[in-house]
């Protein structure tokens, strides 16, 4: 077993970068990867103008978000 791998007891446990909540039996992001989200939001926003590996960077990281957030998908699309 790898120690860097295993956690002890908790209610709360981040896998696949969202964490999971036991006792409530929820899904969410890490607050930095809503900060991420925000700020690209935010920025892509105050263009006229992106780059198309910029929409794709967004999109991705969007697209990772409705892995948490279900009414989300709906919207991406």
């Amino acid at each position: 077993m790898a120690p860097e791998k295993t956690v002890g007891p908790s209610q709360v446990i981040t896998f696949a970068g969202i964490e999971l909540h036991t006792e409530k039996l929820e899904a969410r992001l890490p607050i930095d990867e809503v900060i991420k989200c925000r700020m690209l939001l935010t920025s892509a926003l105050g263009h006229n103008k992106m780059t198309l590996c910029a929409i794709q960077s967004l999109i991705g990281v969007l697209n990772f978000a409705c892995r948490a957030v279900k009414p989300g998908r709906a919207f991406l699309r």
